[in-house]
């Protein structure tokens, strides 16, 4: 029996949402996937049968989720991006970053002047590494757990690699794929070569022709005055940051205690913070970071909910900008970004970029 799905939309002022939902057939039985946030973000994925069903069983599922996202007002829209490789989301890809402990600006001076540094632009969107294997192609996130892919991403993907395979670590905006590291290649390891060699490998791939949409390539720094005209044009930019990395350094999978060849150094201060609560009556929820050890956290205040955006569960890990933190105090004006599935607890107190000195009363009250 072939897939069954539905793409929905939701406006009302400044909302505006998607959500799109797939009744499939998944190892004898059938399972019930969806995809949904802001329209034209990154969206979030689940499922709402854990396990294959009968086809009767997700059948009443499928049409009960429908029903109640058109009674709260969704209608259905054509424009929605549908989604592959839902079937298998939130199972072990196999697959594992290199993450990057961060620097100061201090530190970025140094390697900019030093050539044995390379520089990359930091992507402001979700991790994703992306699997390639004879036209079939899986996301993964952070967490190693596969991550379905926008379809026009498959499709752009897998012409990059002409239908080969390949191992691909980038950062996934909204129906963009940025690219930035290039691990396997037609069944070649790349991981022991060197960052600047397998970023020429990459490069390649793309060639004269980086015109797609849906891919793009993270172009890479070498030369000191490259870094440093980078650098000062992507921190007026606004951009999230940079990314330094060592030119004859291997990919290797998780993060150092210390240092590293991969370092990042972020223009805006964020953090992901553990949701306690929502405030009774407001569109505000509570924080936390951990401090210590055996999962105890610090309250670091409220953040606002957008009202395009669904207001988070206690017990659930999101993501805020903001300007910086007070020693034992709250963040200083910290922005909503959105949930992070892709990681099961906070950040660690010392982890926050904070400003020496007590706050003053016009800053309490902003």
């Amino acid at each position: 029996m072939d897939q069954e799905q539905v793409s929905l939309r939701y406006t009302d002022g400044s909302s505006d949402k998607v959500y799109h939902a797939q009744l499939a057939p998944q190892d004898g039985g059938f399972v019930v996937n969806v995809q949904y946030g802001r329209r034209g973000g990154t969206l979030q994925t689940g499922t709402k049968t854990f396990a294959p069903v009968s086809y009767d069983q997700a059948k009443k599922v499928y049409d009960k989720l429908i029903a109640s996202k058109r009674s709260k007002g969704y209608t259905d829209g054509e424009d929605g991006t549908p989604y592959q490789g839902s079937a298998l989301a939130g199972q072990q890809s196999g697959l594992v970053p290199q993450l990057l402990n961060a620097i100061d600006e201090t530190t970025v001076k140094a390697m900019g002047a030093d050539d044995g540094w390379m520089l990359q632009e930091k992507i402001d969107g979700v991790r994703c590494m992306v699997r390639c294997d004879i036209g079939t192609v899986e996301g993964s996130n952070r967490k190693g757990l596969v991550l379905p892919l926008p379809a026009p991403v498959v499709d752009s993907i897998t012409a990059l690699v002409d239908g080969g395979q390949a191992v691909l670590d980038g950062e996934l905006v909204g129906d963009v794929y940025h690219v930035f590291d290039l691990l396997e290649l037609n069944g070649g390891n790349l991981r022991p070569y060197g960052a600047e060699e397998r970023y020429c490998r990459l490069a390649a791939l793309f060639g004269d022709d980086d015109d797609d949409p849906n891919v793009t390539l993270v172009v890479a720094f070498t030369t000191s005055a490259g870094k440093q005209e980078a650098f000062s044009r992507l921190k007026a930019e606004r951009a999230e940051g940079v990314v330094f990395k060592r030119k004859d350094s291997p990919y290797v999978p998780g993060r150092p205690h210390s240092g590293g060849n991969q370092l990042k150094c972020k223009f805006k201060a964020s953090a992901t913070v553990h949701v306690d609560g929502q405030n009774p009556g407001k569109r505000s929820v509570m924080m936390s970071v951990r401090t210590g050890d055996f999962g105890a956290r610090v309250a670091v205040g409220n953040v606002s909910i957008p009202v395009n955006d669904d207001i988070p569960e206690a017990g659930t890990c999101v993501e805020v900008e903001y300007l910086y933190a007070y020693p034992g105090g709250s963040l200083f004006q910290p922005v909503y970004k959105g949930p992070r599935e892709d990681k099961d607890q906070a950040d660690h107190e010392r982890t926050l970029k904070f400003k020496q000195g007590t706050p003053d009363e016009d800053e309490n009250e902003s």
